[in-house]
């Protein structure tokens, strides 16, 4: 982090999946060939509140999920 320049900071995620995404420029996002089975999906930002929700991925179907992102207030 540089108190500086905000732009110059980096935030080194570790995760233990394969499966991850990072959200358009709309907050849309879309991780493709998941194996079936049941998952967290994640929402995180740097400077609020994360969010998780339990996802359950069905072999050949669509899971559409909304990860709404609140500051850390919970507004």
């Amino acid at each position: 982090f540089c108190d500086i320049h905000s732009f110059m900071k980096a935030n080194i995620l570790v995760l233990p999946s394969p499966h991850h995404a990072f959200t358009d420029a709309k907050g849309k996002f879309k991780i493709e060939n998941a194996p079936a089975g049941t998952y967290y999906a994640v929402g995180w930002h740097d400077r609020l509140k994360s969010v998780s929700l339990p996802v359950t991925v069905k072999a050949g179907e669509t899971v559409k999920v909304d990860l709404t992102i609140q500051d850390k207030t919970g507004q």
